[in-house]
């Protein structure tokens, strides 16, 4: 149990997330320093990420060129089915409201199937999670699912590899900077 109210850890929250509170989480995986990291992404806009890696002094594999072409994942090797979870962005309409955060999944498959029908895996994927977010409409014990929830198929063919996105919105507790007034 977190020995302050819920609002008060809101706002911890809003003003304790610095470089120094990541280096201080990161330093605690195994061989951090010891090895060298291939960092697949890391981008938060800030580059913070990066600033607390590179604190820790743990060292990074170099990105490819950019002229050189990136390498072609063999079929077995691809990390799929997936989902990449993004946040474009939010809305604090007052301040005494909630935020309104707008959530985007993306969903890949891979199906090497020449009957083209890896679209229903990704629909059964995005169906499961209308389903538990229907049912459940509470993420992280603290966020509201907001409606409508909406869902789109992709319309290039890009056999082997199937998507699907979705977009929803969470209604979240609106966080606060503490600054005495003057």
């Amino acid at each position: 149990m977190f020995p302050v109210s819920d609002t008060q850890a809101y706002k911890m929250l809003g003003n304790g997330w610095t470089v120094d509170v990541i280096a201080h989480i990161l330093h605690y995986a195994p061989g951090i320093t010891k090895e060298s990291l291939e960092v697949l992404s890391m981008y938060d806009g800030m580059s913070c990420g990066h600033l607390a890696l590179d604190k820790l002094g743990a060292h990074m594999e170099e990105d490819q060129a950019k002229d050189q072409p990136p390498e072609e994942t063999e079929p077995e090797d691809v990390p799929e089915p997936y989902v990449i979870v993004r946040i474009p962005g939010g809305e604090l309409p007052d301040q005494d409201t909630r935020q309104q955060v707008e959530i985007v999944l993306v969903v890949c498959v891979y199906d090497p199937d020449p009957g083209r029908q890896g679209f229903r895996d990704a629909l059964h994927i995005v169906n499961t999670i209308l389903t538990h977010y229907g049912t459940n409409g509470i993420v992280g014990r603290r966020y509201e699912v907001q409606y409508p929830i909406k869902w789109v198929t992709q319309e290039e063919d890009t056999h082997p590899y199937y998507f699907a996105g979705m977009a929803l919105k969470l209604a979240a507790p609106a966080i606060f900077k503490e600054v005495p007034e003057t």
